[in-house]
């Protein structure tokens, strides 16, 4: 049976905070070891010496890897460009498990490592790390010096961690820079306005087939000892740092889901077959054999139209619901669904949609038991998103909706 927004139960609310000492382990890509391999894979070495090889350090028989060569862990950060969180996730707690150590998943800015006292990378002390994803894919990993603070996400909305203030950044930065522009030469700098920072610099480098960018920042975002360096390694070729970012205050929301609200507010106080029309005209779709979903006693008349595809600011729909009241027959609730969506994808999309309302709205309402958040505005329309990553019972939607005109 379908699903009316008042018929969906509400689903356990994803837990936030997953400790992967439960996860099960995921193949990593191996490094070949082969003697024309790039050399991003090699560590520099005197040439009266055999190179040393990094190997696949996820294989608990391979001891070779040494996490504190920069030179080797932007290898290993290559093999993980375009693979999944889980995978990843997997991986790199097999290789940089402490004691303490635990992850923070929530499929669109990444996955945070919290590693108890960090490890020393060429001079940079590092404490966590995170991603950004495109389709579910690694895009850009960052090694950071802090643990609650990232370099690419600002001034974040929790707590200060006092021992995240104050840190030597710019003699990590410059350490780094040292052992990169040794292997890679001349690197060429980049932008750090975005920063916000009092003093700040940054420089990238060609490795091969992935792009090595380092940065640092002083009292970034305009927060008195937030000291910032981060190691970001992509494998676009036109990256450059903060290219990727959300950012947690943003003057503008995004265009897409700005013009849809508007248009669906365009739509409230019309009757059913206007607001199909509509519909119809605005996302260049059809709505043929709409499925009454309402029975006699409901106080609501629901039409449903399925095999649809579209797209509204990065997440694919596949049916609409246009809710009326009964008496008035007025429009006040319409509801975009994906009712084909894995767990996977729900908590990717739900996670996407989370960051850009919070990032112009500020503190959403969230729902507990379900992955759900919502906004009210001036007019008075919600918009609530969000749904369900249960493997029995997953789909999203995007609902906006105005009770005054429901009457």
């Amino acid at each position: 049976m379908k699903k009316s927004l008042k018929y969906v139960s509400l689903a356990l609310i994803f837990a936030l905070a997953l400790t992967l000492g439960s996860c099960k382990k995921n193949d990593i890509s191996d490094i070949d070891a082969e003697e024309d391999d790039d050399p991003v894979y090699k560590v520099e070495q005197d040439e009266t010496e055999d190179p040393v090889v990094v190997n696949d350090p996820s294989d608990p028989d391979n001891y070779d890897f040494d996490r504190s060569s920069l030179v080797e862990t932007i290898g290993l950060a290559e093999s993980f460009m375009g693979s999944d969180p889980v995978t990843f996730s997997d991986a790199m707690y097999d290789i940089y498990a402490f004691s303490g150590s635990y992850f923070v998943n929530d499929y669109y800015e990444g996955s945070v490592s919290f590693m108890g006292d960090g490890f020393d990378l060429d001079g940079a002390f590092i404490k966590s790390f995170h991603y950004y994803l495109k389709d579910y894919s690694i895009i850009e990993l960052d090694y950071c010096i802090t643990e609650a603070q990232y370099l690419s996400m600002g001034a974040k909305e929790s707590d200060d961690i006092s021992s995240d203030l104050n840190l030597p950044a710019e003699e990590a930065y410059k350490s780094v820079c040292e052992v990169l522009e040794k292997k890679y030469g001349k690197s060429e700098m980049c932008d750090t306005a975005w920063m916000k920072a009092d003093k700040a610099e940054s420089q990238k480098w060609n490795a091969g087939n992935v792009v090595v960018a380092v940065t640092w920042g002083e009292n970034c975002f305009g927060i008195p000892g937030n000291n910032q360096m981060e190691i970001a390694i992509s494998a676009d070729p036109d990256f450059v740092p903060g290219c990727n970012a959300i950012f947690p205050t943003s003057d503008v929301l995004d265009p897409e889901l700005e013009s849809i609200i508007e248009f669906t507010e365009s739509c409230f106080g019309n009757d059913q077959d206007t607001v199909k029309k509509m519909i119809e005209d605005y996302l260049n779709i059809e709505l043929k054999d709409g499925e009454k979903l309402t029975e006699d006693y409901d106080d609501t008349v629901e039409y449903l139209y399925e095999g649809l595809d579209f797209s509204i600011a990065e997440v694919k729909y596949n049916e609409i619901s246009i809710i009326s009241n009964p008496d008035s027959g007025k429009v006040f609730d319409i509801i975009y669904w994906n009712l084909n969506v894995t767990p996977e994808q729900e908590q990717y999309d739900y996670e996407l949609y989370y960051h850009k309302f919070s990032s112009y709205y500020g503190k959403l309402e969230t729902y507990f038991f379900s992955d759900s958040s919502s906004v009210k505005l001036e007019s008075n329309t919600e918009i609530i998103f969000g749904g369900s990553h249960e493997t029995y019972d997953s789909y999203f939607n995007f609902v906006i909706q105005n009770e005054d005109y429901n009457s």
